[in-house]
């Protein structure tokens, strides 16, 4: 888990993820990112996250999201794979 607070202690960011072992490779599999004030903290979040990934021997960084968080990382240069994404019903 990742999070960022600011000088009131209040919660601006907050991050999960973890390693996955395919057969093939081992990736950083970031699984829930939210917050407010972006623009002051996703520099310091790709930093922290490159981090883990090369401590932890990984060879990729893989998220989901929704489709804004596509145009966000893209303007940023940050290159981007889109996945389909298929709804079989809504419970």
């Amino acid at each position: 888990m990742w999070f960022v607070e600011d000088e009131n202690d209040d919660l601006i960011a907050i991050a999960v993820a973890g390693v996955r072992q395919f057969p093939q490779k081992r990736v950083v599999q970031i699984s829930f990112v939210a917050g407010k004030r972006l623009v002051e903290w996703w520099p310091i979040f790709v930093e922290e996250m490159d981090r883990l990934a090369r401590a932890q021997n990984a060879t990729a960084i893989y998220a989901y999201g929704r489709p804004g968080w596509v145009r966000f990382w893209k303007s940023r240069g940050v290159a981007m794979h889109v996945t389909s994404e298929m709804l079989i019903r809504t419970l």
